[in-house]
């Protein structure tokens, strides 16, 4: 999906403020690091369930509304397709809300066997929760696992869960985007997969 994260990232830091003064540092993080060390800083229970709310509830309104726009990444589906073919089982694991990956899946067909998003698991990546509840749930070894993705997040997540990693670099990716965490391997076409795997 087309987010902009840029804006989002300041409409949350907006909100964030209305409940409290904002931690240093807090602009450095990402998203659902914000929502969780602002939420630390919230001593009333109340209070930190009400900034949880509306913190989700204004993801959402981001999320969902570019999920309605999600368009395929030539050739995500034929790429897909082709692995399930071959017998791999597929998650897909993503820290968009389930309503938002649930609408793109509508517009973007991908064949899988799981799908977790941040609403169902603790934590999202890149802790490797998400990425190992994955596995668990396709009966895999994250040993013998491959986690693919476009952000460093997701290669961070792979290796946290110690996993096999690759980096997709497609316009605006460059591999400068994945210095902070490099992948095991880089890719320019999802076709490269098929001569990975």
């Amino acid at each position: 999906t087309n987010l902009d994260f840029a804006a989002m990232k300041q409409a949350l830091l907006r909100l964030t403020a209305e409940f409290l003064p904002l931690p240093s540092g807090l602009e450095q993080l990402d998203m659902l690091s914000i929502i969780q060390r602002a939420s630390e800083h919230i001593s009333d229970a109340w209070e930190r369930t009400a900034y949880q709310q509306a913190a989700e509830e204004l993801l959402v309104s981001f999320e969902l509304p570019a999920a309605h726009l999600a368009e395929e990444i030539p050739p995500a589906r034929k790429v897909v397709s082709a692995l399930v073919e071959k017998g791999v089982r597929v998650g897909l694991v993503t820290r968009n809300c389930r309503s938002a990956a649930l609408v793109a899946l509508g517009r973007v067909p991908l064949p899988h066997q799981v799908l977790l998003t941040r609403n169902d698991v603790v934590h999202p990546k890149p802790h490797p929760e998400q990425l190992l509840e994955a596995a668990r749930l396709l009966k895999a070894q994250p040993q013998l696992s491959i986690m693919v993705g476009d952000h460093p997040m997701d290669v961070q997540g792979g290796k946290s869960a110690g996993m096999f990693t690759v980096g997709v670099v497609h316009p605006p990716n460059t591999r400068e985007r994945f210095d902070v965490c490099p992948p095991d391997v880089f890719v320019s076409s999802l076709d490269e997969l098929l001569c990975l795997i």
